[in-house]
């Protein structure tokens, strides 16, 4: 199963390179405002934990929380990598099938046994505290899909690589006394986001984004592992983000005659005939000149 992820995650990533050709005659054609290379916003999701236990258990599906905040460098109008801290928990009970015993020293039997003090699976919940800290490369596919230079929607597929910290708490769910309290983890986690983002402002942007992250180490939920080899947390959520830098004001354009600016547009107007031959013909304005009235003249009318 590990195997098989690996291989579909590598994948992903040589398909990203195999498409960087294409990649590079776009941003020549699509070059970046260097005054929104830098970006912060915050981030906020509903995470769902699979393991022994599960998000999606028996019983109903329990969802946890998860936010963060990140800031990124966008490279050019296709490429950007970004940093992230992330703080949240997930709920998750049994998934189903045979029952089984858990004691409070975390040992499991597949029925109960004489002194034995514990509690069925089904009636246990796992509460597992996890931060993330990572960082992941952005591609937006966008970019390939149409050939406008001014964008409001992007679409990124995000290969991703966290340190993940969890500690897991096995409780009963009706009382929620503590059987087992799992040790503290450190789990190299990998995976990546999907998330289409649409331009609300000048500055600000706004994502919906889905993910799934594949966890190596013991896992998450502190249950015995004996049922299933899963450790992996998927997610959705909404980000926030903000551009820094300023407006960038359009180049003035020289004016030169017969030619009027207006709104960065040029516009040709074509100069009155009477003029061109003033400017050739001196003596063009003295000799169509109006005469003089004199007083004489006004007494004759």
């Amino acid at each position: 199963m590990k195997r098989n992820i690996v291989k579909m995650f590598l994948g992903v990533l040589f398909c990203c390179f195999c498409m960087s050709a294409k990649a590079q005659i776009l941003v020549q054609t699509n070059p970046l405002d260097t005054n929104f290379s830098w970006y912060l916003g915050i981030k906020g999701g509903i995470p769902f934990g699979i393991c022994t236990f599960s998000s999606f258990g028996e019983n109903k599906t329990r969802a946890g929380y998860d936010m963060g905040v990140y800031g990124g460098y966008n490279i050019n109008k296709i490429f950007s990598v970004e940093a992230f801290l992330m703080h949240g928990q997930i709920d998750m009970s049994f998934r189903g099938g045979d029952d089984y015993w858990l004691d409070y020293d975390g040992t499991f039997y597949y029925v109960p046994v004489y002194g034995m003090k514990g509690c069925l699976y089904s009636k246990l919940h796992s509460i597992v505290t996890m931060t993330r800290i990572g960082v992941q490369y952005n591609i937006d596919f966008m970019q390939f899909l149409s050939k406008r230079k001014n964008q409001l929607w992007k679409l990124y597929i995000s290969p991703a690589i966290s340190a993940v910290y969890t500690s897991g708490t096995v409780k009963i769910r009706e009382c929620d006394e503590v059987i087992f309290k799992g040790s503290n983890n450190l789990h190299l986690g990998f995976g990546g986001d999907i998330s289409p983002e649409y331009q609300l402002t000048y500055h600000l942007c706004a994502q919906i984004y889905s993910n799934i992250i594949w966890l190596t180490g013991e896992g998450i939920d502190a249950m015995p592992e004996h049922l299933y080899s899963s450790n992996c947390i998927v997610e959705s959520g909404i980000k926030l983000v903000w551009t820094l830098g300023k407006k960038k004001k359009k180049p003035l354009v020289k004016s030169s005659p017969g030619i009027f600016i207006e709104n960065s547009e040029v516009k040709n107007i074509e100069p009155d005939k009477n003029m061109q031959h003033a400017v050739k013909n001196p003596d063009y304005k003295r000799n169509n000149a109006e005469p003089k009235t004199t007083i004489l003249d006004k007494e004759t009318k």
